[in-house]
């Protein structure tokens, strides 16, 4: 008898040690009784060999989708990809500070990347859009959960058929608050490097990966750092035109295949720093050395190109509403995020985190553990505020010495009503340990008494 391929059948048996010098999946082997057919897949030309033959062009493959994806390359990439994810969200669980996983909306009413690529669509009887990040909407929940990231889908209506280009993927994205910009490429690279090492040590994935990317090598630290203007030069001295066959010169958007030559020749993974402003998106910081450029980050893995982007965020109400103007983009809509910048205790730097599994053009991640010194610089109720969340956050290792030199602070050059403020918070954020609340209560009570 012979069965079509994809023909259900159940087996009945036993399960044997496959002999010495014999392998087998588990080094097991069915010895089987009998059988029964539960499901006879067609045949002929509605064979799924026939359907999805091996050579079939790659519209047919697309088309047939649902079959393509019982083969082993599709169905491995699945469990690759499976495993890449876990490995995202086991690492945002063990870096310091965590991120929390939230679930920002897919329907929208701002753009991110640009309004030429945006889906839209009637939402009863007003505009919207699918969204192209959810960026803007995780920097919203940085004031109370501290460190966030999201796994969802983003949407760019760009009909290319190239490989950079999906109208859907999904989109690792994540938002931190209290860092610097070398703050943001270090966790950058920690945190690819930590995903790549994780799913290696999985023995199943790395023997797919194995097998669907024979060679594969973990990428090896440190990243080279490269700024744009500087990477504009070495295009220049190595002769690698632009698309319209010039010779680059700044200002250029470096081409993805200009781009993936210059790695491929360093071999080594880069981060693409300081681009100018008139090519990235309008709430990216100005480095503040040179108002030209901003600071953002592509991250170019030899061999593919662009994988992770990222930059630091404006905080600036100013600066933000002079960067929607340069964009003709209608601030209107985007109120929630402006008003942000409004508040008394906005977070004073940001940056946002993108990883796509597709080869799109996405943003960075990274966050930091500040300093005492850099953290006690302000007297005001919001900063007082601010810096014990930023404890809180951070975790107690080292609470008693850090409260003792803010509270020091405040006794020497505060009323005696922000001691008591600042008590309130101590008292709500530094009840780790009964130790550390005493700590806190007793160097407040002898700052009072010495101030009368």
């Amino acid at each position: 008898m012979t069965f079509t391929l994809e023909t259900s059948i159940e087996v009945f048996g036993e399960m044997w040690e496959v002999p010495p010098g014999q392998h087998a999946p588990d080094d097991r082997e069915l010895h089987a009784d009998y059988f029964e057919i539960i499901g006879k897949a067609a045949g002929d030309k509605e064979a799924i060999s026939t359907r999805v033959a091996p050579d079939s062009d790659a519209q047919t493959l697309l088309d047939n989708r649902h079959l393509v994806l019982r083969g082993e390359v599709s169905s491995s990439v699945m469990k690759v990809r499976a495993a890449v994810l876990r490995a995202f969200r086991q690492t945002y669980e063990e870096i310091n500070p965590t991120c929390l996983e939230v679930t920002p909306p897919c329907m929208v009413q701002t753009q991110v990347e640009g309004g030429a690529t945006l889906f839209s669509f009637d939402y009863y009887g007003e505009q919207a859009y699918l969204t192209q990040s959810s960026q803007l909407y995780l920097e919203t929940c940085l004031p109370s959960l501290g460190n966030v990231f999201c796994v969802a889908p983003s949407f760019r209506a760009e009909k290319s058929l190239t490989r950079r280009h999906l109208s859907e993927y999904t989109h690792i994205e994540a938002e931190l608050d209290f860092i610097t910009f070398d703050d943001l490429l270090d966790h950058l690279e920690l945190v690819m490097t930590r995903v790549v090492d994780l799913v290696l040590a999985n023995q199943h994935s790395a023997k797919l990966i194995q097998e669907l990317n024979p060679g594969f090598k973990a990428p090896e630290r440190p990243f080279k750092r490269m700024k744009y203007a500087d990477a504009i030069d070495w295009l220049v001295e190595h002769d690698i035109k632009n698309e319209d066959g010039e010779p680059h010169k700044f200002g250029d958007d470096i081409a993805e295949a200009a781009e993936r030559k210059m790695t491929d020749i360093i071999n080594r993974p880069i981060f693409l720093t300081h681009f100018p402003v008139e090519i990235k998106a309008f709430y990216m910081q100005k480095d503040a050395s040179d108002p030209r450029i901003t600071e953002s980050v592509d991250c170019l893995m030899p061999g593919v190109g662009e994988i992770v982007g990222g930059s630091m965020r404006m905080n600036d109400y100013d600066e933000l509403m002079a960067a929607y103007k340069r964009e003709d983009i209608d601030p209107a809509p985007y109120y929630w995020y402006t008003d942000q910048r409004n508040e008394p205790d906005t977070v004073p730097h940001h940056t946002e985190a993108t990883v796509s599994d597709s080869n799109a053009s996405s943003p960075g991640f990274a966050t930091v553990t500040p300093s005492a010194n850099a953290v006690y610089t302000h007297g005001s109720q919001a900063d007082a505020r601010r810096e014990l969340l930023v404890l809180q956050r951070h975790g107690n290792s080292k609470l008693p010495s850090l409260l003792y030199a803010r509270c020091a602070k405040l006794g020497s050059t505060s009323p005696v009503t922000e001691i008591q403020f600042t008590c309130r918070f101590l008292a709500t954020l530094s009840s780790s340990t009964a130790n550390h609340l005493a700590l806190s209560y007793s160097i407040i009570e002898t700052l009072i008494v010495t101030r009368g």
